[in-house]
């Protein structure tokens, strides 16, 4: 049973209760007992009168009468209106009640009858019920805790961070024990206090205790999961987060990307989940329900640009699931708000048009017959072919754009492949993915060739579709339309545009970080397979000019330069292919992040403190005078010209200096950034030495500049090698022991 304090238990007093109540309050105790029973087992006495009753003995101070009464009315109770009755009796009398044995031991029968099926409640009697010194009152309230807390019950405790499970009843210590992951902790009647119950599905909970629990909603509903965990740890989390909670707690870590993949549009249809856009969103909980057409209305009408509401239609018709009424209104909807813009009025751009058009015509695919009619297309956007390729190569945003080449098959169905060769140089390489497949299988060959000739013509204005090219020839794919290409001139064409790109005068920095990251992937693909392909086809010649590009390229990182001279020298090993070692290099200076900086520092301080206050002394000296016997104004100009001489060659340095790769530091090798542990073995003693840059070198820390001969006697060897130092004075030799990054 479950008992109700707040219970109103007022009732008006019938005679027979008035009588009784009578007797109470005129002290005939005697009297009172021996009406007491045939009372008690009168049907229409309720338990308001009996209880008004009983606070009249108590506040009599007659404690033996009120046990006697009470015990009577419970017995009684129990036997002729059940045990459910009886206990709602004296848990509404539990304030008045003394803790006599012959109570709790009524009461204590009263509960073993009325849950004998409830885990340990022998023990919960003894810990409660039957403790002597808990007084009855707390006892009641404890064990109807206690029932409150079956076995595998979620709580937590204040005074604990993670939240516990129930365990049950333990008979030995009488206690209710309850785990808390790697510990447990015992509570008795008078700290079970402490203890709140927690929901069913706390994922904090579950992640502890249940793992097969929340694997069954992540399978069956994934909107609730991502609830219990915001609800747990939220409102707001982001998909990092969401992703560290979840992983092998309820999805697996080798299965997360295709249960997200199914997931993630039920979640976003989640009334009460909002999600933002991106491969990476955010996820929030909302206070109050919202229909996710309402959500996607939303987004669609607070969108700043254009570009952003035409992506918001595209990703509500990427979604499945959606309740079909509701999808063609908000279909509707989204087309009658775009379609104005396709007006001759509106200020939209040519390219904007285009875009508008292509999205409309996707909302008509979905919608079929009940689309309202597609916009005409103004003449003036197909009259003139290359203006409206040059259009389509302006949408950079890959969902777009995969609308509007599809759009420009339709509305110019004998001209399409001319316009798609022309906008494939400055389209993304998934566009041009798309645009050759469709060529191919339209047989023009002739415009793949085209586009190959046209890309190779401007390597830089269209260096995402000369990365997708070089990827597509190494891979042997399209070979019809790309038969005549040379592969290594393709290589160096695609390597000179990357230098141009990574250079730091690159004028547009975003779109900088982009492009290059686009050629490292193709360049490092398949672990450079394609790089190492198209160099085991190449000839000598092309390989020196391969090479050329490589070794000072500002569009490679450091990793991606060393990899691909490494591969350079395997494939082409004769000498005059063979790389530079970087120790070798004249047209870099190497040096310790912590070096250059200071070095910067130093020319900032002689740039802007040092020449102005030699120029001030210039201008002192000169005004005192006959310059030509003047010492000062003499000495002033040697040292601006010495000033001048240093700055000129710090400048210099400073252009050429580069940071020294991590990527050499932690190889097998020694090289430029690498300490070095060796045994000299003229005295057997070990010595530390540290190879840097001319601004790291102490030889009091035994720091060595790469280029001094004791330095490059080491470079490039490994450990266990012997290294010979040979001088005027003879030679010396160390044994390497070990190699270690010194950056």
């Amino acid at each position: 049973m479950a008992l109700d304090p707040q219970a109103d238990n007022s009732e008006p007093l019938n005679e027979a209760a008035e009588r009784l109540l009578a007797l109470a309050e005129a002290n005939r105790t005697d009297e009172l007992e021996a009406a007491w029973l045939g009372a008690v087992e009168d049907p229409s006495i309720g338990l308001g009168s009996v209880l008004a009753v009983l606070e009249a003995v108590a506040a009599r101070q007659h404690p033996k009468l009120l046990e006697s009464l009470a015990w009577l009315l419970l017995s009684a109770w129990a036997e002729k209106r059940g045990t459910e009755a009886a206990l709602d009796a004296a848990w509404k009398a539990r304030e008045l009640l003394p803790s006599g044995d012959v109570l709790r031991d009524e009461i204590a029968g009263l509960y073993r009858k009325d849950r004998p099926d409830f885990p340990g409640i022998e023990t919960l009697v003894q810990m409660t019920l039957l403790r002597k010194d808990v007084p009855l009152k707390d006892a009641f309230v404890a064990m109807e805790k206690l029932l409150a807390l079956p076995p595998g019950t979620y709580v937590s405790d204040s005074r604990r961070k993670t939240p516990g499970r129930v365990t049950g009843a333990d008979a030995a210590r009488k206690v209710l024990a309850v785990s808390f992951g790697e510990s447990e902790r015992a509570y008795d009647a008078q700290t079970i206090d402490v203890l709140e119950t927690l929901d069913p599905t706390d994922f904090r909970a579950m992640a502890i205790f249940d793992h097969p629990g929340l694997a069954a909603i992540a399978k069956a509903d994934p909107a609730q999961l991502v609830r219990l965990v915001l609800q747990a740890y939220g409102p707001r989390m982001g998909m990092k987060d969401l992703k560290s909670k979840l992983m092998d707690v309820a999805v697996p870590a080798d299965g997360w990307s295709k249960w997200w993949s199914s997931a993630r549009a039920k979640i976003k249809r989640d009334p009460l989940i909002q999600v933002s856009d991106g491969t990476q969103p955010d996820f929030f909980l909302r206070p109050r329900p919202q229909a996710y057409e309402a959500g996607a209305r939303d987004q669609f009408d607070s969108a700043t640009t254009l570009e952003n509401r035409l992506l918001v239609v595209l990703a509500y018709l990427g979604e499945t699931g959606h309740n079909p009424e509701a999808e063609a209104e908000q279909l509707r909807f989204f087309a009658a708000s775009l379609a104005p813009r396709v007006d001759p009025g509106s200020k939209v751009t040519p390219a904007e048009v285009l875009q508008v058009l292509a999205v409309l015509a996707e909302i008509r695919r979905h919608l079929g017959d009940a689309a309202p009619p597609l916009p005409p297309v103004p003449e003036a956007l197909v009259a003139d072919k290359a203006a409206l390729a040059a259009l389509v190569g302006t949408v950079r945003n890959n969902e777009i754009a995969g609308r509007v080449f599809p759009l420009v098959r339709e509305i110019l169905p004998a001209d399409w492949p001319e316009v798609f060769a022309a906008a494939m140089p400055l389209t993304s390489q998934e566009m041009c993915e798309y645009a050759a497949a469709q060529l191919a299988d339209a047989n023009r060959n002739d415009l793949l060739a085209a586009f190959a000739t046209a890309v190779m013509r401007q390597p830089e204005e269209g260096l995402p579709a000369l990365a997708w090219l070089w990827k597509t020839t190494a891979g042997d794919k399209f070979t019809e339309g790309f038969a005549d290409l040379n592969r290594a001139q393709l290589t160096v064409r695609l390597l000179v545009a990357a230098n141009a790109v990574g250079h730091p005068d690159y004028p547009d920095r975003v779109r900088r970080i982009d492009l290059l990251a686009q050629v490292r992937r193709v360049l490092s693909s398949r672990e450079f397979g394609l790089f190492r392909d198209v160099l085991e086809k190449t000839d000598t010649g092309w390989a020196k000019e391969i090479l050329s590009v490589v070794q000072r390229n500002h569009g490679l990182t450091d990793h991606i330069r060393v990899q691909m001279l490494e591969i350079l020298a395997r494939v082409h090993p004769a000498p005059a292919v063979k790389a530079i070692a970087p120790w070798d290099d004249e047209e870099v200076v190497y040096t310790s992040a912590a070096a250059l900086d200071d070095k910067r520092k130093e020319f900032e301080h002689l740039l802007h403190v040092k020449l102005p206050a030699n120029s001030t002394a210039i201008g002192d000296a000169a005004a005192r005078g006959d310059l030509s016997e003047n010492a000062e104004f003499t000495a002033a100009l040697e040292e601006r010209d010495r000033l001048t001489e240093r700055a000129n060659a710090m400048q210099a340095d400073l252009a050429r200096a580069k940071v020294v790769s991590s990527f050499w530091a932690h190889g097998d090798a020694v090289h430029i950034g690498t300490t070095v542990r060796a045994r000299r073995l003229s005295t057997g003693a070990e010595e530390m030495l540290t190879f840097l840059g001319p601004w790291d070198a102490d030889m009091k820390k035994f720091i060595y500049y790469y280029k001094a001969p004791l330095a490059k006697a080491f470079m490039g060897k490994r450990v266990g090698e012997t290294v010979t130092l040979k001088a005027e004075s003879g030679s010396e030799q160390w044994e390497i022991l070990e190699i270690r990054p010194a950056v």
